[in-house]
């Protein structure tokens, strides 16, 4: 039957478990966890490599905030009436949603009308390293359509993998 057919049922059932045990508590101490990361990484980066890519939808245009565009200007952070011109922009050229994925952190009147004019801005808020709320200035919240988290969960290992959907009763930016 098995290898070990001279152990009675009741040394059987509890050789089983005590190993089930042992792996409950390497499972719970995290033992596992860097053997875990790494699989859905290499899990994650075949399925980019051997998966057909999917089409972009052209209806979504992301406007980045680079180096380069930022070496262009004033430096940084931008001045509110620098995010103002960039909101009329995009409401000029009949953008849907303005989704800001920076806390502007200063507000002007300038950048109150803007957002307000646009009707479709989103904000976003996020969480300092000390847990505390970072936010933009309430007359920017209160002119907003919206407002969305942009927290990132980070692993042990320092990676980001997975972004909240929801957080601290706020929808993620994204959604």
């Amino acid at each position: 039957m098995f290898w070990w057919p001279a152990v009675s049922l009741r040394t059987r059932f509890s050789l089983c478990l005590a190993v089930s045990a042992a792996i409950v508590l390497l499972q719970l101490s995290g033992f596992f966890e860097p053997l875990e990361l790494l699989s859905y990484d290499a899990r994650t980066l075949f399925r980019f490599v051997w998966e057909t890519p999917r089409t972009s939808d052209d209806q979504i245009l992301v406007v980045a905030i680079d180096d380069r565009s930022i070496r262009a200007t004033e430096g940084w952070p931008w001045p509110p009436d620098r995010y103002a011109e960039l909101v009329e922009a995009l409401r000029r050229t009949g953008a849907a949603v303005i989704a800001l994925d920076v806390i502007v952190e200063r507000s002007s009147p300038g950048l109150v009308k803007a957002i307000e004019r646009a009707g479709n801005v989103v904000l976003s808020e996020a969480i300092d390293s000390e847990g505390r709320p970072v936010r933009s200035p309430e007359e920017l919240r209160a002119v907003a359509a919206g407002i969305g988290h942009i927290h990132v969960a980070v692993d042990r290992d320092g990676v980001t993998r997975a972004l909240p959907l929801e957080f601290e009763g706020l929808n993620a930016l994204a959604l």
